[in-house]
């Protein structure tokens, strides 16, 4: 077992359970892997710094995991250095990492939160929270927050987006517009969620409960007034409007049932919602899942 195995896992964790287990913070806004890339500076000594995952909530603060394979202790000496460039500092451990009660109280003494995990069947992995952050004023936050930000708006996005039967009676509805956009009779699609989705981003159309088709994104851009106000008159206030590639957009050969992904890390136990802030970006690999769904051939689903 590797770091690098939970970095994934824990980024799902972060986005879908952290707020609720740790109490005391805003609702995560967004999370990144930033293992390996130095992106964040420290104002004691200057240096870069790689915390492997790291998360902004609803109140602006910024928030750094170090993660720790199979029988490592945490490194102190890096995790005070985090202290002075993040808001919260969190250690990931395996939970049977030896002397794991003295590095606890290490860690609390330093106001330095811990979690904890262990691997179950298969490749499934269960975080524990075991111990706040200190809320660290750190010199160089807003810079490291600016830099998140930035790293967050540039990378592509892989997002469900569910359909309102208000707005879409039939999903025979829905497949006209997809239709649209394909032929290029329609080049525009108006959305509510303030999802940033910069060029080369993958929308899945959701209907009901299925995953129908998908699009990709050529420009996202803030809905116009003249837009805002056509929408308004179909009971309907966009914040965003993306332009699909019309040669990028499909109908799936088969739909893809929501009960289908309830297998993957990012919704495992997890309630789907119909709107679309509700549901966390997806991984590459969980959208080739998908994809490989919507070509495979329908399975019975209990």
């Amino acid at each position: 077992m590797n770091e690098e195995e939970i970095y994934q896992p824990l980024k799902n964790w972060v986005e879908l359970d952290f707020s609720k287990e740790a109490g005391h913070y805003g609702k995560i806004n967004y999370v990144e892997i930033t293992a390996q890339k130095r992106y964040f500076k420290s104002s004691k000594n200057k240096g870069n710094l790689a915390p492997d995952v790291s998360a902004i909530d609803s109140k602006n603060h910024l928030i750094v995991f170090e993660c720790k394979s199979l029988g490592q202790p945490p490194d102190l000496e890096q995790l005070a250095r985090y202290t002075q460039g993040a808001h919260y500092v969190y250690t990931v451990i395996d939970e049977s990492v030896p002397n794991l009660q003295l590095y606890q109280k290490i860690l609390s003494f330093l106001e330095i939160g811990l979690i904890t995990y262990k691997k179950s069947t298969g490749k499934d992995y269960v975080f524990v929270f075991q111990s706040k952050s200190k809320l660290f004023e750190a010199l160089y936050s807003r810079t490291n927050l600016k830099i998140l930000k930035t790293i967050h708006a540039q990378k592509p996005k892989i997002i469900i987006f569910p359909h309102s039967k208000t707005h879409f009676p039939t999903k025979n509805d829905l497949l006209r517009l997809i239709e649209q956009y394909k032929t290029g009779e329609d080049s525009t699609y108006c959305h509510k969620a303030n999802k940033i989705l910069p060029s080369g981003s993958i929308v899945l159309f959701a209907y009901g409960d299925e995953i129908i088709g998908q699009a990709a994104v050529k420009v996202n851009r803030k809905a116009t007034q003249k837009e805002i106000e056509e929408q308004k008159k179909k009971g309907y206030t966009p914040r965003f409007t993306f332009e699909p590639f019309k040669d990028l957009v499909c109908v799936f050969p088969r739909s893809v049932k929501l009960t289908e992904i309830k297998t993957l890390q990012s919704y495992k136990g997890k309630r789907l919602y119909s709107i679309v802030r509700r549901y966390p970006d997806l991984p590459f690999e969980e959208y080739a899942e998908i994809l490989s769904k919507a070509l495979s051939k329908p399975k019975s689903i209990p």
